[in-house]
Parts: C-alpha cells; structure tokens; sequence
C-alpha cells in the first residue's frame, strides 16, 4: 500500500537549474524523503520546448517523488500559490528555494511537528547567507556569523520569517487565501513576510512557533545589494 505524503516542499524556480541539483540532493537525503513520505513541487516559468526546460526535466529525472508545474511568469507569491495548489494535496506545506539546503536530515520532520490546522500559523527556524559554488560547497564568508547571531535573536521575537524557512498546514495556507502579490505597494518587503504577517493576525499568540535547532543555509546573492535584489526581482516579473 502506497504511504500518503505528509509534507509538500514547493520550490519556485527560474534559471536555477545551477543550484537546483544541489538543492535536491540535500533534500534526498531528509528523513522524510528516504521514508516516501515527501512530495518535492517545482513551480517553474519555463516553456517547454526550451532547452533549459530540457535540462531542468533532466535533473528532476534523477529523483523520485519530484512534481513539475508550469506556471506562467507573474511573480513569485504566484508560483508558490500554484505550485502549492496544483503540485500536492500534504496536509503540511513547506515553503523552501532552490539555492539554499537545511542543516539536518530531519529538518523537515522538526519544522512540520508542531503545526496544528486550526491553530498554528507556522513553523520556522533560521535562516542564515552564505556564499553557494555551483558544485554544492560553500565558501566562507563575513557575512553569515553576524547575520546567523542577529537573526537568531530576531527571530525569537519577530513574527516574521523569509520564504526559504518556513512551514505551515494547508488548512492555515487555505484560510487566508495563500501568498499575495500586490504587497509591494502596502509597504512590506516581500510576500513571505505579508504571509506570515496575515497567520499572525489570523492565529494571534500560537501563530508561529520557533525551531531553534533547524537552521536553512541560502545563498548571498539577493541580499548583497539592492542591484542584485532588483536583478533577482525583474527574474520573477
């Protein structure tokens, strides 16, 4: 008998076919995904007759349990939605990129554990930068201690969380109508934030729950200048 997913992780991707296989050969190695128990959602722009279509769909073929949605390109808050919507019916959805890897093998298993339905808004560890070499090793830097030490204080006290390092059920996900991707003009620096701002507001004081000893590696490359942060934008546009 064929075991149901527990857990979606949707990954949004546009040219990432760079970091995508290094990305899911960490996911392969989640307890979660050695036990069938993990539906991987790639939400890509791409069309299909591209030879970078060619080779995305050759780099998934190396993993199992691996779905692909076509979406038309018009923003990120859409991928997630369409890729969460359309690629998996888990009861429990994480939110993840295609340039970044968890700390530990049972990090997902930690991050959906605490969440309930009707009461929890989302799970979160924390998220720190680094720099990612195309072969999947990491070259230090000067940025990520002092970014991992402010972070974690900040995210104990801070409703907030980035797209890269969260988790929440589908019931919260469905409750307040997905991602948005007009909050840009309200303020907020992007839809990740908004999301959990709205599970707040929805959930109050048992809206988010800390996972101390989870940690989600992401790349620099958006977040070392606003040049990059508008090139990584106009990429989703």
């Amino acid at each position: 008998m064929v075991k149901p997913f527990i857990a979606d992780i949707c990954i949004p991707t546009y040219n990432e076919e760079k970091n995508l296989d290094n990305c899911l050969h960490h996911l392969s190695i989640q307890t979660l995904y050695r036990e069938d128990l993990l539906n991987i959602i790639i939400a890509d722009y791409k069309q299909d007759h591209s030879d970078e279509k060619k080779e995305l769909k050759e780099i998934l073929g190396k993993y199992k349990n691996v779905t692909l949605v076509n979406v038309r390109r018009d923003g990120i808050a859409y991928a997630r939605n369409q890729g969460i919507r359309l690629g998996g019916i888990a009861p429990n959805i994480i939110s993840f990129d295609a340039d970044s890897y968890y700390n530990r093998q049972d990090a997902i298993e930690k991050m959906i554990a605490p969440l309930i339905p009707d009461r929890t808004g989302f799970s979160s560890g924390l998220l720190t930068h680094c720099d990612l070499q195309i072969d999947g090793k990491d070259k230090s830097d000067t940025v990520s201690p002092i970014v991992f030490k402010v972070a974690s204080i900040a995210y104990k006290v801070l409703p907030l969380t980035m797209g890269q390092c969260m988790a929440f059920s589908r019931t919260a996900f469905d409750m307040i109508g997905g991602f948005r991707d007009e909050i840009f003009v309200k303020g907020i620096p992007g839809e990740d934030w908004d999301f959990t701002i709205r599970l707040c507001m929805k959930f109050g004081h048992m809206a988010k729950v800390y996972i101390p000893d989870v940690v989600v590696y992401t790349s620099n490359r958006r977040h070392k200048n606003l040049a990059n942060i508008l090139d990584y934008t106009k990429d989703y546009r």
